[in-house]
Parts: C-alpha cells; sequence; structure tokens
C-alpha cells in the first residue's frame, strides 16, 4: 500500500515498487480511502507520506492499527520531505520500519526495501 496525499508521488513509487517484485501495489491519495479498503485487505508493506492534509500519517497508522489489529504486523515506512530527528523520533515511536526521504529514487525504495524484508524475516513475520 502507498499512502500520498501527493499523487505524483504515488504514480513515481507503485510503478517502481513492481520493477522491484513487491506485486499488487495499492495506491491511495488520501488516508480516509485508504483505511476504507483495509476492512478487505491486509497489506504487508505501507510506504505513508507523514505530511498529509486531514490526517497525517502518523494519525493514519494508529487509527489502522487500533481498527485493524493485523495491520500491526505490515512493515511500514514513512516517506517525508523533512530529516528533522523529531520526525524520525515520531518514526521510531509508532515501530516503523524506515523511513524514505523525498525526492524519491528506485535506489531508495530498493534500500529500505532491503531492510523492511531482513527486518520481517528477522521478526518472523516472512
Amino acid at each position: 500500500m502507498v499512502l500520498d496525499d501527493q499523487k505524483l508521488f504515488t504514480d513515481l513509487i507503485a510503478p517502481i515498487l513492481v520493477d522491484l517484485g513487491v506485486g499488487a501495489v495499492k495506491v491511495f491519495n488520501e488516508p480516509k480511502d485508504a483505511l476504507a479498503a483495509l476492512k478487505s485487505f491486509t497489506p504487508n508493506l505501507i510506504i505513508s507520506d507523514i505530511e498529509m492534509g486531514e490526517q497525517n500519517g502518523s494519525q493514519f497508522i494508529q487509527e489502522a492499527r487500533e481498527k485493524y489489529p493485523a495491520i500491526n504486523l505490515a512493515a511500514t515506512v514513512f516517506l517525508t520531505a523533512h530529516s528533522e530527528s523529531e520526525m524520525i523520533q515520531q518514526a521510531k515511536g509508532l515501530r516503523v520500519a524506515g523511513y524514505l526521504l523525498k525526492p524519491i529514487s528506485q535506489q531508495k525504495i530498493q534500500a529500505i526495501l532491503g531492510k523492511v524484508y531482513n527486518s520481517l524475516l528477522t521478526s518472523g513475520r516472512l
């Protein structure tokens, strides 16, 4: 699952994930749409922008985990245009697998996917 309120980023990230062999990628530009979709599927990976309009990425992840406990097993990666330590601490506090700093490149996504894969393997979720 890729969630970013800027279609430019979801349009960029989804094909890269497919090229890297992630499989079916569901893309959302509104947190409420992504949350509604979680009623019918459980992603293994969530890549979410932190700063969005009505609901930020942290709030989305918290709500998704409360409503759909299986989401706790999904690896979560935050997208951000900010590298401030506050954002990093926020990500750590939510037990996310990592964060991607915008602008996005295939190399950055590949590196974080390797980290996520190792994390999932080590934790027994794969």
